[in-house]
């Protein structure tokens, strides 16, 4: 694409220099319902603090503007390099960048941005960029290129930069001299941003030692190279393969990345990974880097400063990032110890009564997923609303709502807090299975069980998630399916193990005509099978053949997302309710209920809620906006321990 004509940006009367196509190029760009606009000076002058805002609806500005380079979620999806004459050669810089971007098939479009020769440097990019890796990239950059101004680079929140021809305080506007094409059609992923990252280190960029604490649990070793607080133990069988044996995997800053935070994890120190260097073909990016159709070999004083790098960033991910039961929390193994033995304790009373069951078995469905629920969150109480237990046990919110209310009336949960805007309430197990937190017993409890507390907990909580996924269903929770007594049986069975008929009526405490009767369906549509030693489940994947036959297939995603949608207008709901009551509330000043930028996946939407002709809130027409703009993110389920 070709540059656009100057005589495009032609001037209007509100600002010398603007331009209606600056305006519609700006409209086009932005990820933000707003962008920033300079604030005039005592003299009516436009000042270079963009301390207002302006709607991209609106008409232009009457001063310069600039452009957020983060979306809603703080994300970067611009990083533009601001090449400022007053610190440097923007000309000579913009050609050594420019050369570089291109080496790793980075797109960009170079704008002169102001009378006094300075440039802009514009890579769009094709996903969301973490504000770390941009941050760093602006410092390395500002080492190698003296004219680089860091700002807009390490600020998520209002970092902003004046698009192309946007107008210029001093006069003029800012004038693309390369092709539009990149800015306007982003292909720059991260993995490309990450080898550009390396590449400036390569060149001799380095990080400035974090001014920051330490994170939680890092400590450091006699030369200053952080580590994990604990004993050093052997890595995984998947990071030792990789550090013995060369990986097919192509992008080699990834595969040392994966080997680092392995070898942080397992407590090892920067002395034990540099013993690495000169043999392991994981750290072969720390040994050469990318050259145009080769690899080159790096110093040995580039090498020490790649794995150093590197090192540094493993550990305050995984320091950051660490999975449950691997934690610096030393009440956490307690914890676990504790909530399994409630848990065990209420699974133990409720097979010990399958009568209680027989006749409502959302019931004992309810039970279990509240008890998923204390397992995977490692705590005692847990939040659980009827849409989430519905999405996880494939009963209507209703028979969910019956269920937790039988439950808490006949103790084997307690409510500890009611439902609270968009907050469903909060449940316990019951007094005679919960351990209480106060008490002594949850540090005695480590010392009893001879399997890790940890180790217990992910058993358990396998144990019941797999059970309730292979009953929730269409082929068993869907009108005119198999049935529940058919999905209680399913899961019941195991594919390996077998089971006689006496025992699934101790179990499930069926009749055994009723019982008969669903192994019989079961058996016709080839989801049980008979042993010499009793019944036994065939693969699951016959369920989605049985939903197509007894035309209920989709039936539970369906009602998935319809609770999804339910969810969304309610949290918007919340969201303009608590705006109606805030003391600082400025009518107009927030994006229309049919805006693109409506739906913000994990929040509510922050735009004005649809009102009505007496402006009276209108919940058909807000439910009505999100069916036809929220993108579906799919039900919520629960997730295997791992």
């Amino acid at each position: 694409m070709a540059t656009i004509a100057t005589d495009v940006w032609r001037t209007s009367d509100r600002f010398p220099g603007v331009s209606e196509a600056a305006w519609d190029l700006t409209r086009r760009l932005s990820c933000r319902p707003t962008v920033r606009v300079a604030a005039p000076g005592p003299d009516g002058s436009a000042t270079n603090r963009y301390t207002d805002t302006a709607s991209i609806r609106g008409e232009a500005p009457d001063t310069p503007w600039a452009l957020y380079l983060t979306d809603m979620n703080k994300a970067f999806r611009y990083v533009v390099f601001d090449l400022d004459a007053s610190k440097g050669n923007p000309e000579r810089d913009s050609k050594r960048l420019t050369a570089w971007l291109t080496a790793f098939s980075i797109g960009y479009t170079v704008c002169l941005s102001s009378p006094a020769g300075g440039r802009h440097v514009w890579v769009a990019t094709a996903e969301p960029i973490a504000a770390n890796l941009v941050a760093a990239i602006g410092v390395l950059a500002s080492q190698l290129l003296h004219s680089v101004d860091t700002a807009p680079l390490s600020n998520r929140l209002t970092g902003c930069v004046r698009p192309p021809g946007a107008p210029h305080r001093n006069g003029g506007h800012s004038i693309p001299v390369t092709s539009l094409e990149p800015l306007l059609s982003p292909s720059t992923v991260t993995a490309q941003l990450e080898a550009f990252r390396d590449h400036l280190i390569d060149l001799g960029a380095a990080l400035p030692e974090s001014t920051t604490s330490t994170p939680r649990g890092v400590t450091v070793d006699d030369h200053g190279h952080p580590h994990l607080i604990g004993d050093r133990r052997p890595v995984t069988t998947k990071v030792r393969k990789l550090i013995d044996e060369p990986s097919d995997e192509q992008d080699l800053s990834r595969v040392m990345a994966v080997v680092l935070s392995g070898c942080a994890r397992a407590r090892w120190r920067y002395a034990d990974v540099h013993e690495l260097l000169a043999h392991s073909p994981a750290l072969e990016h720390a040994r050469t880097s990318r050259g145009a159709n080769m690899r080159l070999d790096r110093s040995v004083r580039q090498q020490e400063k790649a794995l150093q790098n590197a090192w540094r960033y493993a550990v305050q991910f995984v320091a950051t990032n660490l999975p449950a039961g691997d934690s610096f929390d030393a009440t956490f193994d307690a914890r676990a110890a504790a909530v399994s033995d409630a848990v065990e304790a209420a699974q133990r009373a409720a097979d010990a009564s399958p009568g209680l069951w027989s006749t409502n078995r959302s019931r004992r469905q309810i039970l279990d997923a509240v008890s998923a629920y204390i397992l995977q969150s490692v705590s005692s109480e847990v939040e659980a609303d009827t849409r989430r237990l519905s999405q996880d046990t494939g009963y209507g919110r209703e028979a969910c709502r019956l269920a937790l209310l039988w439950l808490t009336q006949n103790n084997w949960l307690v409510l500890t807090t009611p439902a609270a805007g968009v907050h469903g309430a909060t449940f316990r197990l019951g007094d005679r299975f919960s351990t209480d937190p106060s008490s002594t017993e949850w540090a005695q409890a480590v010392t009893r069980p001879a399997v890790p507390p940890d180790e217990r907990r992910k058993i358990q909580l396998r144990k019941i998630v797999n059970r309730l996924e292979l009953s929730n269903h269409d082929a068993f929770a869907s009108p005119g399916s198999l049935g529940r007594d058919a999905g209680t049986i399913f899961a019941a069975l195991g594919s390996e193990s077998s089971a006689t008929t006496l025992d699934l009526l101790a179990h499930i405490s069926l009749t055994i005509k009723r019982l008969r009767a669903a192994l019989t369906r079961l058996s016709e549509q080839g989801l049980v099978v008979t042993t010499d030693t009793g019944w036994q489940r065939t693969n699951g994947t016959a369920r989605e053949r049985v939903a197509v036959e007894f035309g209920v297939a989709g039936y539970l995603e369906g009602r998935r997302h319809r609770y999804d949608i339910e969810r969304q207008v309610w949290a918007w709901w919340q969201a303009e309710y608590e705006w109606m009551k805030s003391e600082h509330r400025k009518p107009g000043r927030r994006p229309p209920p049919t805006s693109v930028l409506l739906v913000s996946v994990g929040r509510p939407p922050s735009n004005e809620y649809p009102r009505g002709p007496n402006n009276r809130a209108d919940h058909r027409e807000a439910k009505r906006v999100v069916l036809g703009k929220a993108a579906n993110t799919g039900p919520l389920q629960l997730r295997q321990a791992s």
